[in-house]
């Protein structure tokens, strides 16, 4: 497996092959598929921007607003660890520029729109240009995106920061050098103190390397740390148990304090954990009458784009980045969710859909990675597949926008 190695930093993080030894055709493709990701990332931004000062600030956001404004940061830590980093940043924004709406909002319709290349990047790494832009196209249209834009919580800041988080980590699988080493522990200890469910992040990459390394015998040896053994992986199982590290005062007040003090939350049903991955599937949580068979007939299209992304995880054929990229992708959707289920019934109710928008772009990607399969049963079918995915995420965003 070769990465790029010119072009800059845009060049290493969205290409996997060639470089200058690409066809002119290929590179005038990606140069297309790059413009295109800015077009969507500035629709992204313009979602988030349109009426951001018309509602009233919300509980949670009244909340941010309290937290964030005690003196010397004495607040930082209230709500047992989470959005730690958040309220740090929305304490400099509003001992800058006050506490307007707008000033409160901004930070996460521009980390929601950062998001878009990120996820982008991402697609591409896995099946190339195409699916970057596909996923990001879905990504920018799904209403909890746009959603949570809107809001001044951490949530789109801590998807931004994970995106981030796993791209370092990819890069760090591919050459795992000092310097990517601290870029990854550095991003995901962000991350990881932004959102607390990001630490999840940590163990989706664990379970996704040694699913891949099981399965490593059944394909030719190509990547540069899962075949190299030794030296390689021990290096990156150590930037990922420092960054681990990193994670224990945090862990230490959400113990001390209780994370985020839910008192109200009630333990969920397993219908509530279906509900998680509905609302990733279709955007669409709590709807009626029309919008909710539309939104059916996307989760449902959207379920079964995961499984054929999932279907050439065994394939002897695929290539094991690719593999464990798609397998990273996975566990990053599951594994969340289905550990505040499981936490929600060991200790104390954490269960709120909203906490798992960290998961939207492993989903977009995943959505993407299986249509981009579907191109076995004929390009006209594929295309209309994407289309239709397209029209009916636009049409859950329209009903429900603006938030």
């Amino acid at each position: 497996m070769t990465r790029v190695q010119s072009g800059g930093p845009a060049a290493v993080i969205f290409s996997r092959r060639g470089g200058s030894r690409e066809p002119a055709n290929v590179r005038r493709r990606d140069s297309r598929a790059i413009q295109a990701v800015a077009a969507l990332t500035l629709i992204s931004l313009a979602l988030g921007l349109i009426g951001l000062s018309a509602d009233r600030l919300s509980g949670d956001e009244a909340a941010t607003v309290v937290f964030a404004s005690v003196p010397r940061f004495a607040g930082l830590t209230e709500d047992g660890g989470n959005m730690t980093a958040y309220y740090l940043l929305i304490h400099v924004i509003i001992h800058l520029f006050g506490a307007s709406r707008v000033a409160l909002r901004l930070p996460s319709v521009i980390a929601g729109a950062a998001t878009v290349p990120l996820v982008a990047a991402l697609g591409h790494r896995i099946r190339g240009a195409r699916v970057g832009l596909v996923a990001a196209a879905l990504f920018t249209i799904s209403l909890p995106l746009v959603t949570w834009q809107q809001v001044a919580r951490g949530y789109t800041p801590g998807m931004f920061l994970a995106t981030a988080s796993v791209l370092a980590w990819l890069l760090l699988l591919e050459r795992p050098d000092f310097t990517r080493a601290v870029g990854y522990v550095f991003l995901t200890t962000l991350a990881g103190y932004t959102l607390l469910f990001c630490w999840w992040l940590v163990v989706a990459e664990a379970v996704a390397m040694l699913i891949a390394e099981r399965l490593r015998r059944r394909v030719t040896p190509t990547s540069p740390v899962l075949h190299a053994g030794g030296a390689a992986q021990r290096r990156v199982l150590a930037a990922m148990g420092t960054a681990l590290v990193c994670g224990l005062p945090l862990a230490a007040i959400a113990t001390r304090k209780g994370f985020v003090q839910l008192s109200w939350l009630r333990r969920p049903s397993i219908g509530d954990l279906g509900g998680a991955f509905v609302m990733l599937a279709s955007g669409l949580n709590g709807a009626r009458g029309t919008i909710l068979a539309v939104g059916v007939v996307l989760a449902v299209g959207t379920g079964v784009c995961w499984l054929a992304s999932l279907g050439g995880v065994r394939d002897a054929r695929a290539d094991a980045p690719q593999r464990i990229e798609v397998l990273l992708c996975a566990f990053w959707m599951i594994l969340p969710p289905l550990g505040a289920f499981v936490g929600s019934w060991v200790s104390h109710p954490v269960y709120q859909d909203r906490y798992f928008e960290m998961c939207l772009p492993a989903a977009a990607v995943l959505t993407a990675v299986g249509l981009d399969r579907m191109r076995r049963l004929g390009t006209r079918f594929a295309l209309v597949a994407v289309t239709t995915l397209v029209l009916l995420h636009a049409v859950v965003l329209a009903h429900g926008y603006p938030p």
